[in-house]
This record gives structure tokens, sequence and C-alpha cells, in this order.
């Protein structure tokens, strides 16, 4: 019975408050969608060890990494994947020795001209090259990618417009 003791002006003011807050929740709900999120969720494809050695493809095991919503997340995954994988990624790995370093990322028409210099070619033999993660890596951005050209030191094989993929001769079997 609180309400009733206060004055007529008292219950005015309460009132014109209460209605004032639950009236700016309202517009700011339908202002404002809420908070942004930072993050985002990008697939990265590393070598399932297991599968590779006993030559059971795929050979490739996504996992799910979170960037910042800010960032491109063509470059985003190249970049992850020369981190390679995390603990609690056990059984993955990647080809990509340490030292290759990722120069940039260009997309004209569809195609992803990735730059690289270091040992990226230094595949120990294996007919699965290091080439072919940066593919199915780039694969899953189809709204933007079509084809991938990988640069080592500037050089490839078809480094032109044509709609075609491409690695540096060193990557072939």
């Amino acid at each position: 019975m609180a309400f009733q003791s206060l004055s007529m002006y008292s219950k005015k003011i309460l009132i014109f408050t209460v209605l004032i807050l639950l009236f700016s929740g309202c517009v700011n709900g339908i202002i404002d969608n809420g908070p942004t999120e930072s993050r985002q969720k990008i697939n990265l494809f590393f070598i399932n060890e297991e599968r590779f050695v006993v030559g059971n493809s795929p050979y490739e095991e996504a996992v799910i990494r979170e960037i910042d919503v800010e960032a491109i997340p063509e470059v985003e995954v190249i970049n992850q994947l020369l981190k390679g994988p995390r603990e609690g990624e056990e059984g993955l790995t990647t080809n990509i020795p340490e030292s290759v370093d990722f120069k940039k990322l260009e997309i004209k028409d569809k195609i992803a001209h990735t730059y690289f210099t270091g040992p990226l070619c230094d595949n120990r033999g294996a007919a699965y090259h290091a080439g072919m993660l940066v593919f199915k890596n780039l694969a899953q951005f189809t709204d933007t990618i079509e084809f991938v050209k990988i640069y080592l030191d500037g050089e490839t094989q078809q480094p032109g417009g044509e709609r075609t993929d491409s690695i540096p001769v060193c990557l072939e079997p």
C-alpha cells in the first residue's frame, strides 16, 4: 500500500518515470539491433595425420576458428593455416613449413592470387603438397573465389587471368 500513501504529484512523477524507462527500452530495442558480434567463424582445414598415413582420403579435416568480425576471412584462413593446429586439435597437422611467409592475397574476378615466400615446396617427396591445403581452405569461399593461383617468390605456372588454378613449378608432383 506504499503507492496509496504517495501524493498525487509523486504518483504522477513515478508513473511518468516508469513510462519513460519502459518506452526508452522499447525504442532502443527497435532502433538498436542489440550488441554487434565481434567474432565470426570460419572453417580451417588441416591434414588428419591418421587418414593421411594410411591413404584414406579426404585427408583434410575442418576445425572451426573464430576471427575478428572486421577481418577478411579469405586472408585470415591463410594466416590461421600457417599458425598450425592449436592445443586440443591433436592428430591434425599442416604440410606448410613454419618458415613460409604469407605476403598477400588479391582477389580479382573470383581468382585468388595468393603470394608466399620461403620453403613452400619442401614437400619431402609427398604427392600431397602444401598448395592442396591452400586450395582446400580457400575453396570454401564460393561467393568470392572460384580459382586459386599460388605464387612462390612471385612465380606461378599460369599467372595471367586464365580461369584455372595454378601452382609454382616446384609443387608439381
